[in-house]
């Protein structure tokens, strides 16, 4: 029997070590109102632990366990957490300063009302991680996982979100003014309510997603995949559109103007009630579009390919469409006062109802 209680307590010290896990076993328990730093926790299980209203000072929790842990009004700075796992842990009203996260597991992680500063999440998974009303100043998110995450009424401004996927994410409501996307995946992410004024998109996958109600005064798109997205009642003032996909994307009731679409593929484009006054599109083939009680004033449309679209209601008040072919569109109640329309083609156009008072000619084919 000696032998064999001997084994055993063999087998309980030396089997975590073998098989990599934590080495430190430690009850869980609640720390309140306490201040500890410079304290090294390393291969730690501290998993369920509380912190509330604790300062937490250049301490280290390298490949530790702290999973469903709680921080409740607490402060951490200059803390890493690399390597460590804090799947399920819930922040409330708690500051993170000089933090590092990286590599680190924050899957299904709450949070409310928290504060990060200068925080490093590279190369973190962030996956389904819901948090509301926080503050997420000059943070680090490159080639991080934030996939089917809530991060709601929060600030992101000036962040960059390189090569970060954020497929399925919810942004509703939060000011992510100045932020690049980069390479990154937006793939049916939610914008509702947010702010995105001077926002870069780069290489941006964007499919899918949506903008009701968004504030995006002078927003850039190069090399951009926006297919199936819709932007209804959103403000998209001065935008920049340069080679980006915008097939079966649709614009209601949105503020384009100023915007300029350059190089751009447009396969079933949907525009309606939207206002694109002066707006200029470069080598637009706009081949069976809805652009319908729609204002394009002042637009520069020259040579684009209007065949077998639909432009009914819509207002092309001096705008400029020299050369544009208008082959079997439809022009029902269209307004064409004072437009350029020389070298345009109307043939096979529905144009009886049309308004061209004023409007020039000069090589126009009917």
């Amino acid at each position: 029997m000696k032998i064999l209680a001997i084994f055993l307590a063999f087998l309980v010290i030396a089997l975590p070590k073998r098989i990599g896990y934590p080495t430190q076993i430690s009850t869980p328990k609640q720390l309140y109102a306490c201040y500890k730093s410079n304290e090294d926790n390393i291969n730690r299980y501290l998993s369920h632990e509380i912190y509330l209203k604790c300062e937490l000072v250049s301490m280290r929790f390298t490949n530790c366990t702290l999973v469903d842990s709680k921080f409740d009004q607490t402060v951490v700075s200059s803390t890493s957490f690399q390597g460590s796992d804090m799947t399920g842990s819930s922040f409330t009203d708690t500051s993170f300063e000089n933090c590092n996260f990286e590599n680190t597991i924050l899957n299904d992680i709450k949070g409310f009302f928290n504060n990060f500063n200068n925080v490093n999440f590279q190369q973190a998974s962030l996956i389904n991680m819901q948090n509301t009303k926080s503050d997420f100043s000059n943070v680090n998110f490159q080639d991080s996982d934030l996939s089917e995450s809530s991060i709601i009424e929060s600030n992101l401004q000036q962040n960059s979100f390189s090569m970060v996927n954020l497929f399925g994410v919810y942004f509703r409501g939060s000011n992510l003014s100045q932020v690049t996307f980069s390479s990154t995946n937006l793939q049916n992410t939610n914008f509702d309510n947010a702010i995105l004024s001077y926002v870069t998109f780069i290489e941006a996958y964007i499919s899918g997603s949506q903008f009701y109600n968004t504030e995006m005064k002078f927003p850039y798109f190069t090399d951009s995949k926006l297919q199936d997205s819709q932007f209804i009642n959103s403000n998209f003032y001065l935008a920049l559109f340069y080679q980006s996909i915008l097939s079966n994307v649709k614009f209601q009731d949105t503020n384009l103007q100023d915007a300029q679409f350059e190089n751009c593929v447009f396969i079933n484009l949907n525009i309606n009630t939207s206002n694109l006054s002066r707006a200029k599109f470069s080598n637009a083939d706009l081949q069976g579009a809805s652009l319908q009680n729609s204002i394009f004033d002042e637009a520069t449309l020259i040579g684009s390919n209007f065949e077998g679209a639909d432009l009914s209601g819509s207002k092309f008040t001096n705008a400029n469409l020299q050369g544009a072919n208008f082959q079997n569109a439809n022009l029902d109640n269209a307004i064409f006062n004072g437009a350029n329309l020389d070298g345009a083609v109307f043939t096979g156009a529905f144009t009886d109802t049309a308004d061209f008072e004023g409007a020039n000619f000069g090589n126009a084919i009917f």
